[in-house]
């Protein structure tokens, strides 16, 4: 089972590489992982255009709510400035918890598959 936070993965990138040595599902999960993941620093250059960050995080109707009230008059723009690694965070959390899933899904396929 992969050990995952609120705010996103652990730093535990010495245990994953034996991890990945042991086990070739692990290393595909995280690999996908590493590719999909969001980084602040990039958020935070759209947050600069102007709420393009939620486009970033794949919340494109918050975006356009953001857009048309003008980041609520500015007021949900501030407190995104503040907010912005819980964001990433959460979006990161939800994707290595979506990894997660498919995993255990395709190790029940495969066990399925040799028990037969």
């Amino acid at each position: 089972e992969l050990i995952i936070q609120k705010r996103g993965v652990t730093k535990m990138d010495s245990m994953n590489e034996v991890f990945m040595a042991n086990d070739p599902m692990h290393a595909e999960i995280m690999e996908e992982y590493y590719r999909k993941k969001k980084s602040v620093g990039t958020a935070y250059f759209f947050w600069f255009c102007f709420g393009l960050h939620y486009v970033y995080l794949n919340s494109p109707i918050k975006f356009i709510f953001y857009f048309f009230t003008a980041g609520l008059f500015g007021l949900w723009a501030l407190l995104d400035l503040f907010r912005m690694s819980s964001l990433v965070g959460e979006y990161n959390f939800k994707l290595m918890s979506k990894l997660s899933k498919k995993a255990r899904q395709n190790r029940e396929l495969a066990y399925k598959n040799k028990s037969k």
